[in-house]
C-alpha cells in the first residue's frame, strides 16, 4: 500500500482512488491502515485441465505489498507457468481496479511478447479496470460474465494542497531547489497555472501509451477515444458492443473449458476445416516425401540385385546412378529384368565345358541388358551420367578379342 501511495500517477478506477486517498490520509494521521496478506505464500497457479489460472487482484503495484499485488508477482508466475510443460494455456483471472503506472507497461509489452508460446486470456471476474483492463487486453482477448465492469481507460494523478493546514498551524515550508519544474506540484503550495500544465502532459503521455496499446492488442479505433478511452466503467454487455472484450461466457469454468479444447492438439477434421490451405500444403508436403523415399527403397533394393547379377563395380556405378537423380521410371524398366536376372534357386546343373568363359559372356550381357533398361526409362541417355563411354564398334571388337583370350584352350 505504502508503495501504491508513494506514486504520483495512477491507473486506477475513481472507486479505487478513494480509498487509496483514505489510506493516505490514516497514515498523515498516525492511525493504522488496512493491511490484507501478503500473497507471496500463494502458489503460483491454480492448474485445471492443461490451464494456469492465474489470479490478478486487488490494487497493482510495481512489487506489490501488504495491500497490493505486484507487476513483478504476475510476471514471475506467468513464466512459472510458460516453463511448465503441464501447462498448455494461461488464463490470466483478473479483479482488480488498476493501480500504480510504474511497471505496468513494462508487464503489458511483456505480456503482448509472448502470446504466441502458449494461449493465453483474460477473464474478468467482477473488475477488470484501468492497470488492470492494460493487463488484461495485453492478452489480446477478454471474456467477460455480464455482471463483470470492464474499462475506465485513463490516467489520474492526486495534488494535496496543505498549504491551508499549514498556515493555520504556523508551518512555514520552503522549497530550496534547482530546475524549473523540481517542485511542481509539491503539496505545500497551492498548483500553479504552469503547474498544472505540466502535470497533465505527464498525464497525457501515460493516457496516449495505454491507449495505444489497448487499441492494437483489442483491434479497437484509435481515434475513437471518445467511445472507449474517457475513463468510463462498462458492464460487459456495453464493453462487448464497443470491443473492449471478446466474448461473453457464463463463468470462469467455461472459460477454461473453451481454452483447454483449443489448446488440446487440432485433429484431422479440425485442421480441415480451420485451415484447409495449411492442410492441402501439409499433405503435398507428405506426398513428396513419401514419394522421394519410395525412389530411396526402390534403388535400394535394385542395387543389391544389381550387385548380385553384374557384380560390385556395377553395383557401385548403379549408386552413383540413384545419387545423381534417376527418376522412379527408369527404376520401374529395370524391375522385369533385374527380376529376371535375380539369381535363381540353387539347382543341380551339368557342368559347362567352358565355365569361365560361360559367366564372363554372361556377366557382359546383364551388363549390357541393365544399360539397355536404363536407357529406355531416362529422358537423357544413361551413359551421360558417371564415366561411362559409348561402345563403338572398335571397342565392341576389343572387348570380343579379349574375351576370346580368356576362353581356355583345348
Amino acid at each position: 500500500m505504502h508503495e501504491l501511495m508513494g506514486q504520483r500517477i495512477w491507473a486506477l478506477a475513481p472507486s479505487a482512488i478513494e480509498r487509496v486517498c483514505i489510506q493516505a490520509r490514516q497514515a498523515s494521521a498516525g492511525l493504522p491502515a488496512f493491511a490484507r496478506k501478503s500473497g507471496d505464500s500463494e502458489p503460483a497457479y491454480a492448474l485445471h485441465k492443461g490451464v494456469a489460472v492465474i489470479d490478478v487482484r486487488g490494487a497493482l503495484s510495481k512489487r506489490g505489498g501488504w495491500w497490493t499485488t505486484g507487476y513483478e508477482q504476475i510476471r514471475a508466475r506467468m513464466e512459472a507457468a510458460l516453463a511448465d510443460s503441464a501447462v498448455r494455456a494461461i488464463l490470466l483471472n483478473v479483479d482488480s481496479p488498476g493501480g500504480a503506472a510504474d511497471g505496468v507497461k513494462v508487464l503489458a509489452d511483456w505480456i503482448a511478447s509472448v502470446r504466441g508460446v502458449k494461449p493465453l486470456c483474460a477473464y474478468a471476474d467482477g473488475t477488470a479496470l484501468s492497470a488492470a483492463y492494460w493487463l488484461a487486453a495485453a492478452t489480446g482477448r477478454i471474456v467477460a460474465p455480464r455482471t463483470a465492469e470492464v474499462g475506465s481507460v485513463g490516467v489520474v494523478m492526486q495534488h494535496l494542497d496543505w498549504s491551508g493546514a499549514n498556515e493555520r498551524t504556523g508551518v512555514d515550508v520552503t522549497y530550496i531547489h534547482s530546475g524549473k519544474w523540481k517542485v511542481a506540484g509539491n503539496p505545500d503550495n497551492p498548483l500553479s497555472d504552469p503547474d498544472q500544465q505540466y502535470l497533465q502532459d505527464q498525464c497525457d503521455t501515460l493516457y496516449a501509451m495505454f491507449t495505444q496499446d489497448v487499441a492494437q492488442a483489442m483491434g479497437l479505433d484509435p481515434a475513437a477515444l471518445a467511445a472507449w478511452a474517457d475513463g468510463q466503467v462498462f458492464f460487459a454487455d456495453r464493453a462487448l458492443e464497443l470491443g473492449l472484450v471478446s466474448a461473453i461466457t457464463a463463468g470462469r469454468e467455461e472459460c477454461i473449458e473453451r481454452l483447454a479444447k483449443e489448446a488440446s492438439p487440432m485433429n484431422r477434421q479440425e485442421l480441415e476445416n480451420q485451415h484447409p490451405e495449411l492442410l492441402a500444403a501439409v499433405q503435398a508436403e507428405a506426398r513428396k516425401t513419401g514419394e522421394e523415399d519410395g525412389r530411396k527403397a526402390a534403388f535400394a533394393a535394385a542395387g543389391s540385385i544389381v550387385q548380385a547379377v553384374a557384380g560390385e563395380e556395377a553395383a557401385v556405378r548403379f549408386q552413383a546412378l540413384a545419387d545423381a537423380g534417376v527418376t522412379g521410371a527408369q527404376i520401374a524398366a529395370l524391375a522385369p529384368l533385374l527380376a529376371a536376372q535375380a539369381p535363381a534357386p540353387a539347382v543341380q546343373q551339368p557342368a559347362a565345358p567352358y565355365p569361365e568363359a560361360s559367366q564372363q559372356i554372361a556377366d557382359a550381357s546383364s551388363r549390357q541388358q541393365i544399360l539397355a533398361a536404363l536407357q529406355q526409362g531416362a529422358a537423357t541417355p544413361v551413359h551421360h551420367v558417371g564415366h561411362h563411354q559409348p561402345e563403338t564398334p572398335e571397342t565392341k571388337r576389343a572387348a570380343s578379342a579379349e574375351r576370346m583370350k580368356a576362353v581356355p584352350r583345348r
